[in-house]
């Protein structure tokens, strides 16, 4: 049945959308969005989030990346954001010596029975005679096949001393910007050996992939599709908490845990000492990160440090006076950071002003491909179709506030989806205010 009511809540929807649309809410822009994990390197899974650089707070929670996250960076070439995971959980499930041929390419210990003990193709087996080791390509009974690297001879004599180990994947990852989740890229423990530790890495303009290992305190340069990471030189430095990071003139900085910060050469991994943030106070800005368009440097840093049981502030820094020239908390244990273009934005801050009897709804939009925008209105336990409008392609992002006149009916909702033809829905957001009865 039609009341009286129920047209005046139609009305009030006809006026929500026309106003919206005809005002140009939907023509606002996107900027990068700041990302990153909390949970560090060792744990088991970091959780990936998007942060307000501004305050520091988390906008949202994405989701778990499925591996401890110790470094972020976004690909501007091929729009993928990549982690470097660390291996943090190392299971010995097998040890014994080779009785086999010396020289041998294969592992032989024929008391063992490795099939039958869960040995399985994918874990790894160190020759700790040789210092050397393998990810296993095949397993018999009594043989374990793999690829030794690393040591002096890269195979078997009788009776070197052999582990092997189950082990959580530490090399490149994939990170999913809409789920958080985690894909491993390449070969496990980045071709430098099991346990080897790359705690950063850094995308330039032309895609090409750094990191900073803390095995050497070393540059690397990293194979995206295979995941192999190559010295690049000796540093001249030690290290620690550290930052690694392209700015907008493709100059790759090091920023030290001491607070001093050097420019790296891409092509002989040397570190030149360009000045210190606040000069004798020795703390980090850990994991940072430039924002493309402004050129601040963004970091982490806990206090007190060290950071076990100590709070985390996002701080951004100039890196030309060398001042660090914001201090804002974020969340307990934030440990990477990277600016990521995401495909889609959409906000909405849903308030209602209930002196002027007004609803007041801020919107930022924006995509990086042709979208449209379709809103409803939630009142009195019913939705109704506000409208849709197309989307265009906008850059940067800018905020659009409007006020509607809205009488006090209660608890109102409303639901905003952007969607991209032929791939559905993108983004969505859903905001409720309470506006009195």
């Amino acid at each position: 049945m039609i009341t009286m009511k129920s047209l005046k809540r139609g009305a009030i929807a006809l006026l929500l959308v026309a106003t919206f649309i005809a005002a140009g809410v939907f023509e606002a822009a996107a900027v990068p969005a700041l990302l990153g994990t909390y949970g560090k390197g060792e744990y088991t899974s970091s959780t990936l989030v998007e942060i307000n650089p501004t305050t520091g707070g988390i906008i949202r929670i994405i989701g778990q990346v499925g591996h401890g996250i110790n470094g972020l960076a976004w690909d501007p070439t091929t729009q993928t954001l990549y982690g470097s995971a660390r291996e943090s959980n190392r299971n010995s499930l097998e040890s014994g010596n080779h009785d086999g041929d010396s020289g041998s390419p294969i592992l032989v210990d024929s008391g063992e029975n490795f099939i039958a003990d869960g040995i399985m193709v994918g874990m790894q087996v160190e020759n700790h005679t040789d210092n050397s080791w393998g990810t296993i390509t095949a397993v018999s009974a009594t043989t374990i096949t793999a690829s030794l690297m690393g040591g002096s001879e890269n195979d078997w004599d009788n009776g070197d001393s052999y582990t092997v180990y189950k082990l959580t994947f530490n090399g490149l990852v994939q990170i999913d910007l809409a789920t958080g989740e985690g894909t491993p890229v390449g070969v496990q423990g980045w071709g430098l050996g099991p346990t080897a530790v790359v705690t950063n890495i850094a995308v330039n303009v032309f895609g090409h992939m750094y990191g900073w290992t803390e095995d050497g305190d070393d540059l690397v340069r990293i194979n995206k599709a295979t995941g192999v990471a190559t010295v690049v030189g000796d540093s001249g430095i030690s290290t620690y908490a550290n930052s690694l990071a392209f700015d907008n003139f493709a100059i790759l900085y090091m920023i030290n845990g001491d607070g001093r910060y050097y420019d790296m050469n891409p092509d002989t991994g040397q570190a030149f000492l360009m000045g210190d943030f606040e000069p004798g106070v020795e703390l980090p800005l850990h994991h940072g990160v430039f924002e493309p368009d402004t050129n601040i440097f963004y970091g982490l840093r806990n206090n007190p440090w060290p950071w076990e049981d100590s709070t985390t502030n996002l701080l951004t820094a100039n890196l030309t006076s060398g001042l660090v020239t914001s201090t804002a908390p974020t969340a307990y244990d934030l440990h990477t950071l990277a600016f990521v273009d995401l495909p889609c934005v959409l906000e909405l801050n849903l308030t209602y002003d209930s002196v002027n009897d007004e609803l007041e709804a801020a919107f930022k939009v924006g995509t990086e491909e042709q979208a449209v925008l379709s809103v409803w209105l939630h009142v009195y336990h019913q939705e109704y179709f506000l409208g849709a409008a197309a989307v265009p392609v906008t850059d940067p992002r800018e905020p659009f506030d409007a006020s509607i006149p809205f009488p006090d009916v209660g608890n109102v909702g409303i639901l905003a989806t952007l969607s991209v033809p032929g791939e559905g829905i993108a983004c969505s957001v859903w905001k409720t205010v309470d506006t009195g009865r």
